[in-house]
């Protein structure tokens, strides 16, 4: 529909989106065509179209992870690494959090755990700057994985503790499955 009314920025969206949903069933590929087709031009990188986070990062971030379970970790830290660079051009912290999330869930299939959590808790650096409370059930699962795996259990129990209080706090629907 969005090629066939020639709207850019709802085709950048239902690519996006579609990443997302084709990640989650496992057609991996597919999500990777369709997360590097959802970033949009440079003089519309910042536009989020009606979305919480610009198709610009959403897209390749997705694109990221789909790759990192595929093995194909040089690509997937490139599509990771170019999220996070229009991410911080942005200046949109959500966005910078979330791209950062990508480069981290990268590193940590890659088996690169020291890493991991340094780019996750830069994330988490940022989160407690910025006025997001529900984007720390965004961070907080993989962080605590890469805490797990790091041997960091007592701080990954911590970090999950918090998420729920901070889901039940929000009334997140999270929060009503975990509390």
């Amino acid at each position: 529909i969005a090629t066939a009314l020639d709207d850019p920025g709802l085709a950048a969206v239902a690519r996006a989106m579609l990443a997302l949903a084709h990640y989650a069933s496992g057609e991996y590929r597919r999500a990777v065509d369709m997360g590097v087709q959802a970033a949009t031009p440079e003089d519309v990188r910042a536009e989020g179209f009606g979305i919480v986070l610009p198709p610009a990062v959403y897209g390749p971030t997705v694109a990221s992870w789909a790759l990192a379970e595929l093995g194909e970790f040089a690509d997937a830290r490139r599509l990771a690494d170019a999220a996070v660079l229009t991410a911080e051009t942005l200046t949109h912290p959500h966005s910078v959090i979330f791209a950062n999330l990508g480069r981290g869930f990268v590193l940590l299939r890659q088996g690169a755990v020291d890493a991991a959590v340094a780019v996750l808790e830069h994330a988490l650096d940022i989160w407690t700057t910025a006025d997001l409370p529900a984007v720390l059930l965004e961070l907080a699962g993989p962080l605590a994985s890469a805490y797990a795996q790091a041997g960091r259990a007592a701080d990954a129990i911590a970090l999950l503790e918090r998420a729920v209080a901070e889901a039940v706090l929000l009334r997140h629907r999270l929060g009503n499955a975990l509390g």
